[in-house]
């Protein structure tokens, strides 16, 4: 249920992480800055911190600080969402990655917009884009129109079950509707997460898994993208994944949305086939020109993953 437009909505903010205690820390502090702090923040650790960091300056703040250590056995960046979720007591729950520094304002806009429009169940936060629109990025953007891989609508899955990222090329300029979020800064009301919950059927640090979950959620509320709510996410080298398994990854995360999400049209298989045709020649070339390694790493990465889906479809099953 919408929170009463005159009463200010509470937040919660759950930060899931993985060995990163530097970036981890510089998240927590851009957090602890805020104009307008949460309630609370819960740190849900997949790895091994010997100390959560800032939680006396948090408690000094007046915020509540939350520290949830989970057994190897359950690892997993759905598993630790969820988790987070189960300890939230507040009206609004916003998640970030442990490798973000959010500006000053992030939680006062984005509160803000909570408490104007009711109707509005999910927002994502504009992140400062640090890739230049160079001729080179723009030629590549229009590669992968042709092939279905993005789209001039932002935030929208397209036939092929490939997605119109918010910031490629550029970031949105105003509020809008969006189809999903990216899981490095996005928040629900609470009341979202009465039908809704992380697939944990994704594994690792589940690539994929915050447009799957926010794409579901989006069938029955109203998500937006505001720019205003800014943020950098640096994308910690630390913890990654490796090219071969990024590119796997997300080889088997798209069949994934395919197989369980396929509302678009009948028609989304085939486009689905180009789009991925249409990924691997791209970063087939990509590997012809640089003379890096790592690249050839990635072409396996991808054809090890059309190799995933063939044996999946001869056994009849869905990718989980």
């Amino acid at each position: 249920m919408a929170v009463n437009s005159d009463e200010q909505p509470t937040a919660t903010v759950i930060i899931a992480t993985y060995n990163r205690p530097r970036d981890l820390e510089v998240a927590v502090d851009s957090v602890i800055r805020q104009t307008m702090p949460p309630e609370e923040i819960i740190i849900v650790d997949d790895g091994d911190l010997v100390d959560p960091p800032l939680r006396s300056r948090a408690l000094r703040a007046g915020i509540r600080y939350i520290y949830l250590k989970k057994p190897p056995g359950q690892r997993g960046l759905t598993r630790s969402r969820n988790l987070g979720v189960s300890h939230a007591s507040c009206d609004l729950i916003f998640f970030f990655d442990d490798d973000v520094a959010l500006f000053p304002d992030f939680m006062e806009r984005s509160i803000a917009v909570y408490k104007a429009l009711p109707q509005v169940s999910g927002m994502g936060g504009g992140e400062v884009l640090t890739q230049k629109n160079t001729p080179i990025t723009k030629l590549w953007f229009i590669y992968d129109v042709m092939f279905c891989m993005t789209g001039f609508r932002k935030g929208y899955f397209l036939a092929s079950c490939f997605s119109t990222n918010m910031g490629n090329p550029v970031l949105k300029t105003r509020l809008a509707p969006v189809e999903f979020l990216g899981g490095a800064s996005f928040s629900f009301r609470r009341n979202v997460f009465e039908t809704h919950r992380f697939s944990e059927d994704f594994q690792g640090y589940g690539l994929g898994e915050d447009k799957e979950f926010s794409y579901r959620v989006s069938r029955d509320h109203i998500l937006v993208s505001t720019p205003d709510a800014r943020l950098h996410h640096y994308e910690s080298p630390v913890m990654r994944y490796q090219k071969y398994q990024k590119a796997k990854a997300k080889v088997m995360s798209k069949y994934g949305f395919l197989t369980r999400c396929n509302v678009k049209n009948k028609f989304s298989g085939f486009w689905f086939c180009y789009a991925m045709a249409g990924y691997l020649l791209k970063r087939s070339l990509i590997m012809a020109v640089s003379f890096d390694r790592s690249e050839v790493q990635r072409v396996k990465g991808i054809l090890d993953g059309f190799r995933e889906i063939l044996a999946l479809r001869k056994a009849g099953g869905k990718h989980g």
